[in-house]
C-alpha cells in the first residue's frame, strides 16, 4: 500500500495503489503506509539554500561535501529516493546522517535508489540531518556526475519544518574547506577515507555564530586556479563563463533574476588563495570577487580570509587595500590569523606535522581550533 502527497505549489493529493496484492484465506494483515513527499519545495524539509540547486520540477543536487538537509518527520520510518541514472559506476560519494542525535550512519554511493534514514522509531516527532560527507574529487562536479540528486522523501506520517539556526552563511573555500584529510594523510586517492567535511572549522565557526551554513568548498581552486573535477577558479576577469562563485555548476546560476543571492546571506566567508601561491593574478581576481559580490549580497558582512598557512597574503591584501579606497565598506573586513593560524600549515611535509596529517590540511582537532579563531576575528571585527 502506497500514498503520496505531492506539496507542488500548494497541491494536494492522495491516491493509494493495490497492485498483485495477493492475501491468502483467513490471514490478516496490518499494512504500514507510506507518504511519499515529491521535493518541490515541501515544508518541512530543509535544504541548504546556496550549494543545493533546487529544480522547478522537484529535485535537489548538489556536488558539494558539507552541503545538508534537515528533515522533521512524525513518524516511525524515513528514507530518500535518489535520482542515479547518470553518476559514476565506481564508488564516489558518502552521506552521513543522524534522526535525533543517534550515532551516525553512513552510505556510499551510488547505492540503491532508495536509501532507508530511520526506521523502528517510536512514534512521535523526530529530526533528521544529512550531509554530503565528502567525494572523489577526480570525478565531474561542474557538469555534474560527482553529485546527489534527490528526488523524494518517504516517511508513514508528516513532515514539519525542523528548528533552524536563525543566520546564514555562505562560504567560499578549497580542500580544506572540504574536509580534506581532516581524518589524516593516507594516500593521495583517499577520499573517501581521509576526508571529513562535517569535521571542518566551517561547521564549527557556523554553529558560533548560529548560522546555517552553506559551504562552497573544491579542491585544488583558488581565485585563479581552477578546481578539482573541472571546476573553474573562483573569480575571472572579464570571464564570466570562467567563475564559479555565483553558479551552483556549469547550468545553474546561484543567483536569482535580480543577481542577488536569495536568501541573502548575513555572513559570508572566502578563505581562497593556497592554490594560487604567489600568482600576483590574485590581486585583480581577488578584487573583482569582492566587487562582485558586494553587489550580489548588499547587506552581508563579508570577510575576506588570509589562508590560514600564509599563502597568498600579500596580493590579497593589495586586493582589500585597493577595494577599500575605491567603495569604503565598513562591512567588508580583512581576517588574517597570522601565526597561529600558520602553525603546522605552511608547507607540504613528508609524515606531515602535529596540527596536519600532511603539512596543510588540518586534523579535526586543529581544524575545530582554527574555527574557535576565526569566531573570535569575526565577532572583533563586527564590533
Amino acid at each position: 500500500v502506497t500514498t503520496a502527497t505531492s506539496l507542488i505549489r500548494s497541491t494536494f493529493f492522495v491516491y493509494v495503489v493495490l497492485k498483485n496484492l495477493w492475501i491468502p484465506a483467513g490471514s490478516m494483515y496490518l499494512f504500514a503506509i507510506s507518504t511519499l513527499f515529491l521535493l518541490s519545495f515541501a515544508d518541512g524539509v530543509y535544504f541548504t539554500e546556496l550549494n543545493w540547486y533546487a529544480d522547478p520540477s522537484g529535485y535537489y543536487q548538489t556536488a558539494n561535501p558539507g552541503a545538508y538537509a534537515k528533515i522533521g518527520f512524525v513518524g516511525t520510518r524515513l528514507s530518500l529516493t535518489l535520482d542515479q541514472s547518470d553518476v559514476p559506476a565506481e564508488p564516489y560519494m558518502d552521506l552521513k546522517w543522524t534522526v535525533d542525535n543517534a550515532p551516525w550512519q553512513t552510505v556510499r554511493l551510488p547505492s540503491t535508489d532508495v536509501v532507508q534514514l530511520a526506521s523502528g522509531l517510536s512514534a512521535g516527532n523526530h529530526t533528521a540531518v544529512l550531509y554530503v560527507m565528502r567525494s572523489l574529487q577526480s570525478e565531474d562536479r561542474w557538469v555534474p556526475q560527482c553529485k546527489v540528486k534527490i528526488t523524494s522523501i518517504s516517511t508513514d506520517g508528516q513532515l514539519f519544518t525542523p528548528e533552524l539556526r536563525p543566520k546564514r552563511m555562505l562560504a567560499y573555500w578549497d580542500s580544506i574547506g572540504e574536509g580534506v584529510r581532516v581524518l589524516g594523510a593516507h594516500s593521495d586517492v583517499e577520499d573517501l577515507v581521509d576526508n571529513d567535511s562535517t569535521q571542518t572549522f566551517l561547521m564549527a565557526l557556523a554553529g558560533a555564530l548560529n548560522a546555517e551554513i552553506s559551504s562552497v568548498s573544491f579542491g585544488r581552486q583558488g581565485y585563479v586556479t581552477s578546481g578539482n573535477g573541472n571546476v573553474p577558479p573562483v573569480f575571472t576577469p572579464g570571464n564570466d563563463k570562467l567563475s564559479a562563485w555565483n553558479k551552483f555548476d556549469a547550468l545553474h546560476s546561484r543567483l536569482n533574476a535580480s543577481g542577488l543571492f536569495d536568501p541573502m546571506p548575513d555572513y559570508i566567508v572566502c578563505g581562497h588563495g593556497t592554490n594560487d601561491g604567489g600568482n600576483p593574478a590574485v590581486a585583480e581576481a581577488a578584487l573583482g570577487w569582492m566587487t562582485a559580490v558586494r553587489h550580489a549580497a548588499p547587506s552581508s558582512d563579508i570577510f575576506v580570509i588570509i589562508p590560514f598557512g600564509g599563502f597568498a597574503q600579500p596580493n590579497i591584501q593589495i586586493a582589500f587595500t585597493k577595494y577599500q579606497a575605491s567603495t569604503p565598506d565598513p562591512k567588508m573586513h580583512l581576517i588574517d590569523l597570522g601565526a597561529d593560524g600558520q602553525a603546522g600549515l605552511t608547507q607540504f611535509i613528508a609524515g606531515g606535522t602535529a596540527e596536519s596529517g600532511d603539512g596543510v590540511h588540518p586534523l579535526a582537532w586543529r581544524s575545530g581550533q582554527l574555527g574557535g579563531l576565526l569566531t573570535a576575528q569575526l565577532l572583533m571585527s563586527q564590533a
